[in-house]
């Protein structure tokens, strides 16, 4: 394993410089000047961010405006006791969901009182009068032989090239 002053090494390596230290405000900056001069400029940032918190605080909407924009939950509970109420609400719903939905009326009590639109003869036979028979297909349409094609296209071009010379004579 390692020995106290390898760790040691280790950690001294690991940590961060002194520049990121200042430029993170853990350190105060070299003392290039006097002391004096970086505590003002310390209290100056300070009163500076305190500014900025008091303008945003007094910004800050209502809690009637929050509880109307839904972002808050009116409730007269305490706010300790807010996430267990919250906890109970979604319970207590999904418990009611879940009645409802052991209780719903199945796809057969649907037909029965014409909620679920079914064919008539499928209809007839889940009420019983008489054997499901399937239901005949429609036959399709008869192909045009392809002579009658000719022929249409033929007459459908004499159409256009009348209707064209007539519009170019007027």
């Amino acid at each position: 394993m390692y020995s106290g002053l390898t760790i040691l090494q280790l950690k001294l390596q690991q940590r961060r410089s002194r520049q990121e230290l200042i430029n993170q405000g853990i350190m105060p900056p070299a003392q290039k000047g006097s002391s004096a001069f970086h505590e003002h400029r310390r209290s100056l940032e300070r009163a500076r961010t305190e500014d900025y918190l008091k303008t945003k605080f007094r910004c800050r909407p209502e809690r009637s405006e929050l509880i109307r924009m839904h972002i808050l939950e009116q409730t007269r509970a305490e706010p300790r006791l807010q996430a267990t109420q919250l906890q109970l609400k979604r319970a207590r719903l999904a418990d009611n969901l879940n009645d409802k939905l052991s209780h719903r009326p199945g796809p057969m009590e649907l037909i029965h009182k014409n909620i679920l639109p079914v064919h008539s003869s499928i209809k007839r036979a889940i009420i019983g009068e008489y054997p499901l028979t399937p239901v005949p297909p429609t036959p399709p349409p008869p192909p045009t032989p392809p002579e009658e094609e000719e022929e249409e296209e033929e007459q459908n071009i004499t159409i256009i090239t009348t209707t064209t010379t007539q519009q170019q004579q007027a």
